[in-house]
């Protein structure tokens, strides 16, 4: 466990990192456009702070797993109630009281991230009986493994993401009712295909 929880810290930073650095260009990229005023400027903001929480939702995905070999089931219920209503009340906030537009969504959503990430944290530190968080059971070796066996995982959500630019390229560039309805078609029907 500590390995792969080590692990998902450094590259989880690194991913943060890059997008918070690049989030302009990343934002055009994904289809963003001076087409419509302000377009950039707000998913650039909005990738920056769904940045800020991008380590939690890397270890959250790695410590729910083990919180299931656990056979803890209702805390995983739980944990996603608490997501859900953390990512809600501050999206209402963020809409009612704080009126931040996109940045404020994103920001809820790292804040409810960040939130379970925490609880998780202090769960595995104080209460779990079959897994630990210690820099102790650090390995390379280990970590080499999981590089390894993490590229298919890689080049298959790296494909969705040149994919998902390529169809916003194609709405941006032919941009009527027509080829829209079918975009969101093919884009419907590839959610489907691709959910696991």
């Amino acid at each position: 466990m500590n390995t792969s929880f080590f692990s998902a810290i450094v590259f989880s930073l690194a991913f943060a990192v890059v997008l918070f650095a690049f989030s302009g260009p990343i934002a055009v990229l994904l289809g963003a456009s001076n087409a419509v005023e302000g377009q950039i400027n707000d998913a650039s903001r909005y990738l920056c702070a769904y940045a800020i929480g991008i380590p939690a939702v890397f270890l959250v995905n790695t410590m729910l797993s083990l919180l299931q070999l656990e056979g803890k089931k209702k805390i995983v219920v739980v944990l996603s109630l608490c997501v859900i209503f953390v990512n809600v009340s501050g999206d209402l906030l963020n809409v009612f009281v704080l009126k931040q537009g996109m940045f404020g969504m994103a920001l809820a959503t790292s804040t409810a991230n960040i939130t379970v990430c925490v609880i998780l944290i202090v769960y595995f530190l104080h209460c779990s009986r079959m897994f630990r968080i210690s820099v102790k059971g650090f390995s390379k070796e280990k970590l080499f493994m999981i590089i390894r066996n993490g590229l298919p995982s890689l080049t298959y959500y790296g494909s969705i993401v040149v994919r998902t630019a390529f169809f916003n390229y194609l709405i941006l560039s032919m941009l009527d009712n027509d080829t829209l309805a079918v975009m969101l078609v093919i884009n419907s029907f590839l959610i489907i295909v691709d959910a696991d």
